[in-house]
């Protein structure tokens, strides 16, 4: 709950973050009998964070999303390498999902099972307590500057960058805004 701000992830030499076999958990799995939500899956998850940065890292077959972004602004995201050894559903690299803005995106490289990168204001605020809404912050994803990616071959569908977007119904229900 509440705002973060100055939050660095360095990683120094050959740093690597190693989601390891794959759990049960997946999005067909996902807050079922007991399950927690698939984004527990996610190695690092930001959520409403203000100067950010993750660098230097290599993420390793990440079971979800490798790394995820809810209503993070003025940060940076480089030096990232993706190896995905594994066919896993909706494997994305990194995520900024919605309310993201003032974000660099920079020498990404490797590959993954989804896409590399993904932009996707498309979480609505009822849709779960995992919505991760944040109140009085626009869900808008903006002034996002990505530069620098190599793609390997991907497992799945390799796609350099996927925007996504869901508009919100006229019955906006905001109970689960935090």
């Amino acid at each position: 709950e509440g705002r973060r701000s100055n939050i660095r992830i360095l990683a120094r030499g050959t740093a690597v973050l190693d989601g390891g076999k794959a759990n049960d958990l997946n999005e067909s799995t996902s807050l079922r009998d007991g399950r927690p939500h698939v984004r527990a899956n996610c190695p690092v998850l930001l959520v409403n964070t203000e100067r950010f940065e993750v660098s230097g890292l290599t993420v390793e077959n990440h079971r979800y999303w490798g790394l995820c972004f809810s209503f993070c602004r003025f940060g940076r995201i480089a030096d990232i390498r993706f190896v995905a050894r594994y066919d896993r559903r909706n494997q994305d690299g990194i995520n900024l999902r919605n309310g993201c803005h003032d974000i660099t995106i920079e020498r990404i490289s490797g590959q993954t099972g989804d896409d590399m990168i993904a932009l996707s204001a498309i979480d609505r605020a009822n849709d779960s307590k995992w919505s991760y809404a944040v109140r009085d912050l626009p869900s808008d994803i903006f002034n996002v500057t990505i530069r620098d990616i190599e793609i390997g071959e991907g497992v799945m569908v390799p796609i350099f960058v996927r925007l996504g977007a869901r508009t919100e119904p006229k019955s906006f229900d905001r109970t689960y805004l935090r």
